[in-house]
């Protein structure tokens, strides 16, 4: 990569200032932020959970959120031909990453994915900063340009991989707010134990885990409690009862 030269490095550290900030952006904020950086036609920050096939994500501008919901589907049936993915998982690392980076990344105009995803979506190029996550999760931040925008540069690439640190702080800050925010919601239900699970069933966070080996944080949610679990984030958004088998135990679990 070459160096960042006086300007791009004041603009890097002032981005990391902002993502750094008492009250930190949100996802949608901090992808504006990456526009303003490195221009692009789109910004979309992903949280993966490949074994689920859990995929979430928040795209700018708005303008491209009705495109992103329209053709997701073909997204979420060719995502494993996505160059980038397979070396995420592969060997995940901090620099930031194009397809041109990978061995067979210019053979993606040529794949399922590229036919009914990108190309229908205007996108040519895309350059990609892989966030640390859990083994099956994929995070991070993915800009696009159009064929008429051209590659990203290297200069682009360095711009991008400098914030990785910054980026990964502010995305476990953001997460651990809302996991508060909700936690403490939750605990007001007198008697009531909060556990936050991904997708996979996955536990994240649990407030029960000196009461029971099996809601403990780091283990996997009863079978009972992973069937309940959303895929796709289609909570209904409003609580459910159900009684659900926890070891021997009967116990009611609100979702």
């Amino acid at each position: 990569m070459e160096p960042l030269g006086a300007t791009d490095a004041n603009a890097v550290l002032g981005a990391a200032d902002r993502l750094a900030s008492a009250t930190p952006p949100d996802f949608a904020d901090a992808c504006s932020l990456l526009g303003e950086l490195i221009p692009c036609t789109s910004v979309s920050f992903n949280d993966m959970a490949l074994a689920s096939g859990d995929f979430r994500y928040v795209i700018v501008p708005d303008t491209s959120e009705a495109t992103a919901r329209r053709l997701k589907p073909a997204y979420d049936r060719y995502f494993h031909q996505h160059p980038l993915i397979a070396r995420a998982r592969e060997e995940p690392g901090a620099r930031a990453l194009r397809f041109c980076d990978v061995p067979g990344g210019d053979a993606v105009i040529d794949t399922d994915l590229y036919k009914h995803f990108y190309e229908p979506f205007g996108i040519r190029y895309q350059m990609v900063l892989q966030l640390p996550a859990p083994p099956d999760v994929v995070v991070g931040y993915a800009l696009n340009r159009s064929e008429s925008e051209g590659e990203f540069s290297e200069r682009d690439v360095t711009v991008f991989s400098a914030l990785a640190a910054y980026l990964t702080l502010h995305h476990r800050v953001v997460k651990d707010l809302a996991q508060a925010q909700a936690m403490a919601a939750e605990a007001e239900r007198d008697g009531w134990f909060v556990v936050m699970a991904r997708s996979d069933g996955a536990i994240e966070h649990s407030s029960a885990t000196a009461v029971h080996r099996e809601l403990a944080e780091g283990g996997l949610v009863p079978p009972d409690v992973a069937a309940l679990l959303s895929v796709g984030g289609t909570a209904t958004g409003r609580a459910e009862h159900h009684d659900v088998l926890v070891g021997e135990e009967r116990w009611r679990c609100v979702v």
